[in-house]
């Protein structure tokens, strides 16, 4: 029975693997530390910087992305799309720039016309970009099925 355990857990937490369950699964993992990174610099910057709510997101976004990209890479993803990590890197990016404007559309938007506080409207639109991260970089990035074709 332990020896049964320890496949489960290998394969949930250890082993490379195309499922889309267990990335999905690992990738929650790796938003909560990209989600911390990102949260714990927008509460600095605003409660003890008082700096602008949206320019807070926006760097705090930029660092959760970048303990996203070191994580996803090393343990969620096995394949990337590309050969090249800097194009690898720049369409994560790029991927993460979508979902910033998504974050500070949404976020001004509740904030502004809804009088929302500007850290419940960022814990709200966390979750919307949350999908939208995993499926892009999912089907976009790390989908090692375009036709085996890599650029």
């Amino acid at each position: 029975m332990l020896k049964k355990a320890r496949i489960k857990f290998d394969a949930l937490f250890v082993q490379t693997t195309e499922s889309g369950f267990i990335q999905l699964f690992r990738y929650l993992f790796v938003a909560c530390a990209a989600l911390a990174t990102d949260f714990l610099t927008f509460i600095s910057l605003t409660e003890i910087g008082h700096v602008h709510y949206i320019l807070a997101a926006i760097v705090g976004f930029m660092g959760g992305i970048l303990v996203n990209y070191a994580l996803s890479v090393r343990w969620v993803f096995a394949n990337s799309t590309y050969s090249s990590r800097r194009v690898e890197f720049a369409v994560f990016v790029f991927i993460g720039f979508v979902g910033l404007v998504m974050t500070v559309a949404i976020m001004w938007v509740l904030t502004e016309g809804f009088s929302v506080h500007p850290i419940v409207s960022k814990l709200m639109v966390t979750a919307v970009v949350f999908f939208w991260n995993f499926l892009a970089r999912k089907f976009w990035l790390f989908n090692n099925r375009n036709n085996g074709e890599k650029e």
